[in-house]
């Protein structure tokens, strides 16, 4: 089974995996000026990975970090319906659905063509 999980973030509850993690994925964050005055989610968010990239290195679990762009262009909100993932609230786990989706088609993990036929036929 393939699900998207997003684990303790400063906006979420943190909570166990619901089985064995085969990759931890997590999105980019730059700091610019329009994050620097916004608040203190930049350092949250830049502390969130780097404990994240020490956590897969002690238990030797592949860490790969997306830009949220990309994930974004890949499955935008119309996608995420149409594939029925969309879910109500927040947008973190939302994103974090996108960044398992890019994940899995850039590594030949789901079938472009079949996922295209499947949402054309919806």
């Amino acid at each position: 089974m393939i699900q998207s999980h997003l684990a303790g973030t400063a906006f979420g509850k943190a909570e166990a995996p619901p089985g064995p993690v085969d990759v931890l994925i997590c999105e980019d964050f730059f700091i610019t000026q329009h994050t620097a005055k916004k608040s203190q989610d930049g350092k949250v968010s830049i502390e969130l990975i780097g404990v994240s990239r020490f956590l897969s290195t002690c238990y030797r679990i592949p860490f790969v970090i997306q830009p949220p762009s990309d994930a974004k262009h890949f499955a935008d909100d119309r996608k995420l319906k149409a594939m029925g993932m969309w879910t109500k609230g927040l947008d973190h786990p939302r994103d974090a659905t996108r960044h398992m989706l890019l994940y899995l088609a850039k590594n030949g993990l789901i079938d472009l063509n079949q996922l295209r036929a499947d949402l054309d036929n919806r």
